[in-house]
């Protein structure tokens, strides 16, 4: 058995290799998952310090992982997980300042895959992943990087698998899931290589529920007077582009003012939706 310092497999490596057997990465994880715990936070603790040294190594070797776990079944090995956890928490979160690097979003959209693929996938159970996902999401929001990070291929399809396609978009508070979508919708609009998505069923409607709710909500204050309460939806001046927005979305205005908060919240959900379609 290999002995010594598990970061000099990596310092051993060359990271203009990606033709190689893979020997070398299969060495790297099997000493990774069998090391002991003082071991292997010496060697994550130094990833996590010179992540811009190792930064180029660690994507040649988590895409080769993905290369060559991810078209098999999953297999149950909680050494495994708990190694792509600690990569994740340990040093990809605490680097997230520099996520404008390349190749991070990278490492962290090929970690996400492969926990997803061998991590625990029942919500009930203390170490499920959608709990270390919504630990991801919540850290990224923290430190505000989530424009940076779904500015880069690799960190918009992480972004949108661990919402959608993992279907954590029910677990994280709506707030901050609308702020992720405003935050694509104007990258959308400023880059000009995303001229085609302006034209897209989902941006069409998501621009027309944030028309909406910030021209509804003014219409429906209530005073106390309980004539005003019981106002009628006919009685809601609607311009002709409020019409058009609720037409496209095929809703209407609700009949009484006291339903306006569920309504209001139903727009909203269809406003996160639309980030979902191509």
């Amino acid at each position: 058995m290999e002995t010594g310092p598990i970061i000099k497999l990596l310092d051993d490596s060359d990271s203009e290799s990606k033709n190689d057997d893979g020997r070398k990465w299969d060495n790297l994880l099997k000493r990774c998952i069998n090391a002991s715990e003082s071991d292997l936070d010496e060697f994550l603790v130094k990833l996590s310090s010179s992540l811009d040294i190792y930064l180029p190594k660690l994507n040649i070797f988590t895409s080769y992982l993905c290369r060559k776990y991810l078209q098999i079944a999953p297999i149950k090995n909680v050494l495994f997980v708990k190694f792509i956890s600690l990569l994740i928490t340990v040093v990809i979160t605490e680097n997230l300042q520099k996520s404008d690097i390349f190749g991070f979003s990278e490492l962290l959209h090929d970690c996400v895959l492969l926990l997803w693929w061998a991590g625990n996938k029942d919500n009930n159970k203390p170490n499920s992943v959608f709990k270390l996902f919504k630990h991801i999401f919540g850290a990224i929001m923290d430190a505000k990087v989530l424009e940076v990070l779904i500015s880069e291929v690799y960190g918009y399809h992480c972004l949108k698998r661990m919402l959608f396609d993992f279907n954590m978009v029910n677990q994280i508070d709506q707030r901050d899931l609308l702020k992720a979508v405003d935050l694509v919708a104007v990258l959308v609009g400023k880059c000009p290589e995303h001229k085609n998505d302006l034209l897209s069923e989902g941006y069409t409607i998501y621009k027309a529920c944030s028309a909406l709710l910030e021209t509804l909500p003014p219409m429906f204050k209530i005073d106390n007077k309980e004539q005003h309460r019981n106002r009628r939806r006919a009685d809601v001046p609607l311009s002709i582009n409020d019409k058009q927005h609720l037409a496209l979305l095929g809703m209407k205005i609700p009949q009484k003012p006291s339903d306006l908060p569920h309504f209001l919240r139903a727009i909203e959900q269809r406003k996160i939706d639309s980030f979902k379609l191509p």
